[in-house]
């Protein structure tokens, strides 16, 4: 028999369907904000994230699902043979229509324009740019990399992919090149888009010199996680005049301090970590099949999905593992 701890927010139908599933194993529900260290030195299986301090008290754990997709932190913290694995998949469609969103917020200048409706004044802000007929690098071609290339290729853009390790053509990209070559292709993009986990690889894998190399008027977009872009480079090449734009959904603390010079440097638009999470009923909808599949797969003793490689933090041995 085995205890079983849920802290993602399922909703009731999802439980129910959990409990059937395995009749026989207690489930105790409960919320990220509310598990405590007796929930977790009771459980062998725990289905969500729970604060990192809490694992010190996973005495009886034998497998931890995420409902995230990143996991290194996890990884981390877990002995070995815990088995880990995440909820890579789910965030694809989300991240990636936030990232267009912000992407166009900035292309057409909508900040400048919300501003300036507020005062009720008719003005218009140059320049504006397109999607179409422009090359746009993604740093990441994993779930949410190749989604997010496959809806701007749609709209007439070159794509470029960008990962740690050579691979066959991948669907929505028309070059893949690897991390090593990055210098090389950075100065060719007009967008420049991150989809990356956080890891020891990608921490600060856009610095200044990067930042340098893209185009004076280059736009990045940041959906993955705010380790990626080191933010004190950014903002001083922002506010160099260089580079046109960025628009990010994540940023190196989170939540952003209200002091940061982040918030006040020139063309920067943030949005607070936005498309991921459960603010898209799809998203949760896809978290529970992945938990829901993998829990039934562990009833049966067969493999499960998603695991996570403790030494890379990615997923094992899959393509959309591979997110760099």
């Amino acid at each position: 028999m085995e205890n079983i701890l849920v802290t993602a927010p399922f909703k009731s139908e999802q439980k129910s369907q959990m409990q059937i599933l395995v009749p026989d194993w207690p489930i105790v529900f409960t919320s990220y904000s509310e598990v405590t260290n007796e929930m977790i030195a009771k459980s062998t299986i725990i289905i969500g994230n729970v604060p990192i301090p809490l694992l010190a008290s996973a005495r009886s754990l034998k497998w931890m699902q995420l409902s995230s997709s990143g996991a290194s932190q996890f990884g981390e913290k877990l002995d070995d043979e815990i088995l880990l694995t995440c909820s890579t998949g789910a965030f694809g469609s989300s991240v990636s229509e936030h990232l267009l969103a912000i992407l166009f917020a900035v292309m057409k200048n909508l900040p400048f324009y919300i501003a300036e409706q507020q005062k009720s004044n008719w003005v218009q802000f140059l320049p504006q740019s397109l999607i179409e007929g422009s090359t746009v690098l993604v740093i990441g071609t994993g779930d949410i990399g190749s989604s997010f290339a496959r809806k701007v290729q749609a709209l007439g853009a070159t794509t470029l992919g960008c990962k740690r390790t050579p691979s066959p053509p991948i669907p929505g990209f028309d070059a893949i090149y690897t991390v090593d070559q990055l210098d090389i292709i950075l100065p060719q993009a007009d967008i420049i888009v991150l989809a990356l986990p956080e890891t020891t690889s990608t921490t600060h894998l856009i610095d200044k010199k990067k930042l340098l190399l893209m185009k004076k008027d280059a736009i990045i977009a940041n959906g993955g996680r705010g380790s990626a872009i080191d933010t004190e480079a950014l903002c001083d090449v922002m506010e160099s005049g260089h580079l046109a734009a960025a628009a990010l959904d994540v940023t190196e603390q989170e939540p952003l301090p209200s002091n940061h010079r982040l918030w006040t440097t020139p063309r920067v638009l943030i949005t607070p970590h936005a498309g991921g999470g459960f603010l898209v009923s799809n998203t949760l909808n896809r978290i529970f099949d992945i938990s829901y599949d993998n829990l039934r797969r562990y009833k049966e003793g067969k493999p499960l999905l998603n695991n996570v490689d403790r030494k890379t933090g990615y997923v094992e041995s899959t393509t959309d593992g591979d997110n760099l």
